[in-house]
């Protein structure tokens, strides 16, 4: 089946019904070059979470999913401005 994801352009895949969510991340990741522990993906009004599969959110063929991607702060030395 085909799935939509809008991010700042809309891309489409194909999956199975049987595909985890982890699964449908790495696409993404191999597509978009967003690392899965960035993405929030959305559809329906829920979050999709892992270990699921689309099965488990009932997702139908066509659903467009919203990707938005996470801000992780950094605390390493490396990050921080220089005085």
């Amino acid at each position: 089946m085909q799935v939509f994801v809008r991010h700042i352009v809309t891309s489409t895949f194909d999956v199975e019904i049987d595909t985890s969510i982890k699964e449908f991340k790495q696409m993404i990741q191999d597509k978009i070059g967003i690392p899965p522990f960035h993405q929030l993906l959305t559809a329906n009004g829920r979050v999709m979470v892992e270990p699921r599969t689309f099965k488990d959110f009932n997702i139908l063929p066509f659903t467009t999913f919203t990707l938005a991607v996470k801000m992780l702060s950094c605390k390493n030395t490396c990050c921080k401005p220089k005085n």
